[in-house]
């Protein structure tokens, strides 16, 4: 037990404890999420056929990056100067109705486009009970998810754990029970669709009044008036956008090229490796929440180190186990997954340690409130993925696609080791 202790004080050292304690409720939250919504897909792939999988991903992966669009860079804005507003509580509430009619208006938009011009190959206009579901759903989830970032900010992190780890557990329950009124693709979208629903309603009206403390609940539409909130919520809203597009875009890119059972293939490896991605993203959730409550502190340098030694060294742990046993991972999903997820699986779980270089140089950028850099490296990212993708996807498939994150990420992870070595070197 000494030398435990004294392995974990070497690590972590008395004044960084708390970021860590942080983190740790963060990678419960984020971890919980991928692994309930990795065993949500699981669930369908094994109930449905893996082309109605593939279109199911289509619809939620556009309900994804609605919610994106909708909440207008409040979600760090929130994180990075909640404790600096007075009336805070009337100005998150402001912030909320705005992304819930932003959410409406967007999604309103997207499926207009859907209907004229087949952008999702009218997969949203499946039925007449899919296309308001999933209007109404855009809306509740936009709000759902900006409401995490007040309970971030606010440091109520083990409060939003718990309630997510909750919330994400109904549509696995209500997946098998729907499924024996239809096998078709709605029923996934539904399934999910009402739990994220019921989430909503119990999180906005019982859990946030009770974070902010708005003065008797009364409402005044008030914006926040802290200075340069304009200027740093734009441009991470852009950088934001930037950073989902990817995987938004890319099952409706894989379904229109390769069809929607090649579609399912990816989004299973790719939600697995969302499991790996979301240690990293914890930490840097982590230290940016803590970060930004004091970004002048003199110890934030030592923290920023500490983080960075502990964010990678799990990241790559995790990544070599996830690569050794890529393929009875996707055997779990069912025939098929196997043979054609294998590969992508172990190509995506190598680029975890790059990214994770990635978002720690992404949250000292924030912290500083340097938001130039980070739209230049999402940008980076995106568009050279998705070109790179486009490119290389009727000729070498699934693995090309995998292959073409795997360098993309690899150079931005060495571009972000630059800059935080320079950024570091000048605190």
């Amino acid at each position: 037990m000494t030398l435990i202790r004294r392995g974990i004080t070497f690590l972590l050292p008395a004044r960084t404890i708390p970021i860590f304690r942080n983190a740790t409720f963060l990678i419960i939250n984020s971890f919980a999420g991928a692994l309930l919504g990795a065993g949500f897909w699981l669930l369908s792939a094994r109930l449905f056929e893996s082309s109605e999988v593939g279109s199911a991903s289509v619809v939620l992966s556009l309900v994804g990056f609605v919610t994106v669009v909708s909440k207008l860079g409040f979600d760090s804005g929130i994180v990075r100067f909640v404790n600096e507003w007075e009336n805070r509580g009337a100005v998150l509430l402001s912030l909320l109705l705005l992304c819930g009619i932003v959410a409406f208006g967007t999604t309103s938009a997207i499926m207009l486009a859907d209907r004229l011009f087949g952008i999702a190959d009218r997969l949203l206009w499946h039925t007449p009970f899919l296309t308001p579901l999933v209007v109404v759903a855009s809306v509740a989830y936009s709000v759902f998810l900006l409401e995490e970032d007040i309970f971030i900010g606010l440091r109520r992190i083990d409060f939003m754990a718990y309630q997510n780890i909750l919330f994400r557990t109904l549509p696995l329950s209500l997946l098998p029970l729907l499924s024996i009124w239809s096998r078709d693709y709605t029923v996934i979208v539904a399934s999910w669709s009402f739990a994220i629903l019921l989430g909503f309603l119990v999180r906005t009206f019982y859990f946030i009044p009770r974070t902010i403390h708005p003065d008797k609940l009364s409402f005044s539409f008030r914006m926040p008036q802290a200075a340069g909130f304009g200027k740093y919520v734009s441009a991470n809203y852009i950088a934001s956008i930037l950073a989902v597009a990817p995987s938004s875009f890319m099952p409706v890119i894989v379904v229109s090229s390769l069809g929607a059972a090649n579609g399912a293939f990816f989004y299973a490896a790719w939600l697995v490796a969302g499991l790996l991605y979301a240690v990293p993203n914890a930490f840097a959730m982590s230290l940016f929440a803590e970060g930004s409550s004091d970004p002048r502190s003199s110890d934030l340098t030592l923290v920023i180190r500490h983080y960075w030694k502990i964010s990678s060294l799990a990241t790559a742990l995790l990544a070599m186990l996830l690569f050794a046993f890529s393929g009875p991972v996707m055997q779990l999903f069912g025939k098929g997954y196997q043979e054609n997820s294998m590969d992508v699986l172990r190509l995506l779980s190598l680029s975890a340690v790059p990214l994770s270089f990635m978002l720690t140089y992404v949250t000292i950028l924030r912290i500083r409130t340097e938001p130039r850099g980070i739209v230049i490296l999402y940008a980076v990212l995106a568009f050279s993925f998705i070109s790179l993708s486009m490119i290389v996807v009727r000729g070498c498939g699934l693995v090309g696609i995998a292959a073409s994150w795997l360098a993309v990420s690899t150079l931005i992870g060495f571009l972000s080791v630059v800059g935080i070595n320079k950024a570091l070197a000048e605190e």
